[in-house]
Parts: structure tokens; sequence; C-alpha cells
């Protein structure tokens, strides 16, 4: 028990921290909160990006569904400079999903992807990735999803997603039409 304990008061004060550190919190926008980051050199200039997953505090008074992406570019050791927000890709949990389809992030070479999960009986997985150009540009890389019945769990059948029309889409201009 004391270990469980301490394991969760240790991802506590480290989200805690994250939310603190120096140039990180004047990009959170009042009456949000930071729910996770990535933290990874992704466009090859040795200092590290920030992305900032964030919601709104209270989520019961909240008109719109949508939880920010905040992508902020290391500049040197903790300092860091906006370089884009999108609020269509992230969405608050709806009444129909039985759970919060945010599921992970993961690190790629030179981005970053977001992956959401849902489902009770018929599940499903999607996944957006997001790549860093050599210009600096952030821009949507792919997506890709799948789904399956917990019954037949072998039986998986890909979703299809259209292609943008415009190509290359930057990061600020995708919409998550899935979710």
């Amino acid at each position: 028990m004391k270990c469980v304990f301490s394991i969760v008061l240790f991802l506590w004060l480290g989200n805690l921290a994250a939310q603190r550190k120096p140039g990180w919190k004047k990009h959170i926008p009042p009456g949000y909160t930071l729910i996770d980051t990535i933290v990874s050199d992704m466009n090859g200039d040795r200092f590290p990006e920030a992305v900032l997953l964030l919601q709104p505090s209270d989520t019961t008074l909240v008109k719109s569904p949508l939880r920010p992406i905040v992508v902020l570019v290391g500049v040197r050791k903790n300092k860091f400079k906006l370089l884009c927000r999108n609020d269509s890709i992230m969405h608050l949990p709806r009444a129909e999903y039985a759970q919060d389809p945010y599921s992970a992030k993961q690190v790629v070479n030179k981005g970053f992807s977001l992956i959401f999960t849902g489902g009770t009986t018929w599940k499903w997985s999607h996944t957006i990735s997001f790549v860093f150009n050599e210009a600096g540009q952030l821009l949507f890389d792919f997506e890709d999803g799948y789904s399956w019945n917990a019954d037949k769990p072998n039986k998986i059948s890909p979703l299809n997603f259209e292609k943008p029309e415009k190509w290359p889409l930057l990061f600020t201009a995708y919409r998550n039409s899935f979710l």
C-alpha cells in the first residue's frame, strides 16, 4: 500500500512540477489545466519541444468539448516559445463513451503521436501523428485506426480516413473528425 501511495504521489508531483516549469505556465490559458505533456527534441535543434495537452479546469461549465493542444519550441534550456495551438484534435469524453478516449502519447521520429481508444464490446483505436519538417513547421503526418469486437479480438477491421485535400497539412489546420 505504501508503494502504491508513493508511486501516485511521485506521478502527481511530477505533473505539478511540469505545470510550474519556467516558460510553460504562461502558455496554459486561464481556466485550463495540464493533463499530459510530451517533451522531446523533435525538430532536431538539440532543445526539447514541449507538447501540452490541456483541458478546462471545470468541465461542468464547459460549452465547448474541445481540449487544446499547445506546441512549444525549445529556444534554450527550460525556455520555450509558442509554435502553434490546435483546439480540434482532442475532445472531452462524451456521454456515450465508457471512458476518456485519450489513452496515450508516443514520441516518433521528428514528431509525436496521440492515441485514442474506446468502446465496450465493440472497441476501436485511432492514432494521429504529427512531424516537424526541415523548415520547423509541425505537419500532420498520418492517421490510422482499427476496430474489433471484444468477443473476436483476432478479427480486426481497419478504419478508413479521408486524406486531406491540401497537402502538406499544417498542425493548426488538422481537424479530428473521428472523435
